[in-house]
């Protein structure tokens, strides 16, 4: 609660949290501090990243993998 509270005093409009935990969110938070702040609640981390980096699907498709280069030993 207090870091949710924290965030929207900072001007941050989307908070992530876990979904295990909006049951409690959502009952400790009264309304009009929910306003105006985007909420989302994920299972997983890899639903963190297309919603906190913009574009992150163009991006990842830019992205190449690299090849590991072996060690060279003198």
């Amino acid at each position: 609660k207090e870091k949710i509270l924290a965030a929207k005093r900072a001007g941050i409009k989307t908070v992530i949290l876990p979904k295990d935990n909006k049951d409690e969110v959502m009952e400790d938070l009264p309304p009009f501090v929910r306003k105006n702040l985007d909420l989302r609640f994920v299972e997983h981390i890899d639903e963190v990243f297309p919603i906190a980096i913009r574009d992150f699907e163009k991006l990842k498709k830019k992205t190449k993998k690299t090849k590991s280069r072996k060690k060279q030993t003198a």
